[in-house]
């Protein structure tokens, strides 16, 4: 029933999110700055190639993020280091940064694959096989293919990550609370879909075209990846580079498809922020590392 549902609400957002060229069908389109131009004003690429309804989309998104980030900015003694005294404020406007990165993720992603439609016909981009096509429609409900977690490659990751976490369950003070659980939820489907589409959606089949090599752009993406997790607690970022070369392979062991991915990233960092938010009696404060984005607790 699940499965049916999600197949459902999947073709119902296809023709809403459809990335096939709307104007002039001959010319082929750039795979490097209107993606990344996407990604800093979500929706550019949409509105240029007529995508009206997936333009909107973006751009209504992104810009309500920007307005709900200013309004929160501009509260009073909001301070991102200083949990006890602003944690409704500090969550929103982390929250607001994070739509804004995943929407502008996914108007790079939609973008990039219009302009891999353009440039079929020269013999490019022949590895991302036109049967196997994701749209942004697909990726959004990709964390809720609960079908994935049969799959060994997914529940032997989760499971092993879950095992780790009740073995210190002990350690943790354990004092969550219903807007813990929403924020959770919310923060990890973000940073599924919205990274999932940007770095292994974008920049490894980019790579792939460049470098003719699944291993090396697979490498490079997650090493990027790896790097933007870089910070004061996570100077040496391995699990991050680790679990991006992973999610790499998986991608492209399943026709350079994104659902698989999706789905455990998501389902893996509300594990790991679950751990998070249960240990508040430690010395340091709880951090949440998205890539572009470091807000702490």
């Amino acid at each position: 029933m699940a499965a049916l549902i999600g197949s459902s609400l999947t073709a119902s957002a296809q023709p809403f999110f459809n990335n096939e060229l709307k104007n002039r069908p001959e010319e082929n389109r750039t795979c490097v700055w209107m993606p990344l131009g996407s990604f800093i004003l979500p929706g550019l690429g949409q509105w240029s190639e007529g995508q009206i309804p997936s333009a909107a989309f973006y751009s209504g998104l992104g810009v309500t993020s920007v307005m709900v980030a200013r309004g929160v900015g501009d509260e009073d003694n909001v301070e991102v280091s200083d949990y006890d005294r602003a944690t409704d404020q500090q969550r929103l406007l982390s929250y607001s940064l994070q739509v804004y990165q995943t929407v502008g993720s996914l108007s790079a992603y939609q973008s990039f694959r219009t302009a891999v439609n353009s440039r079929r016909d020269d013999g490019q981009f022949q590895f991302l096989e036109k049967e196997y096509e994701e749209d942004a429609g697909d990726l959004l409900l990709a964390p809720l293919q609960m079908g994935e977690l049969l799959k060994p490659t997914t529940y032997i990751p989760l499971g092993l990550l879950t095992v780790a976490a009740l073995a210190d369950w002990n350690n943790r003070q354990r004092s969550w609370l219903g807007k813990d659980v929403a924020f959770s939820l919310g923060t990890s489907y973000n940073a599924g879909v919205g990274e999932e589409a940007l770095f292994r959606g974008y920049m490894m089949p980019l790579l792939m075209e460049q470098w003719d090599s699944p291993f090396w752009s697979n490498f490079t993406t997650a090493l990027v990846f790896g790097a933007l997790h870089i910070s004061p607690g996570n100077p040496v970022p391995w699990p991050q580079f680790t679990l991006g070369y992973y999610l790499g392979w998986l991608s492209q062991r399943n026709h350079w498809t994104l659902k698989q991915s999706i789905f455990i990233h998501a389902w893996w960092d509300v594990i790991a922020f679950t751990i998070d938010l249960t240990d508040r009696g430690r010395k340091q404060d709880a951090k949440l590392f998205l890539p572009l984005v470091s807000t702490t607790f």
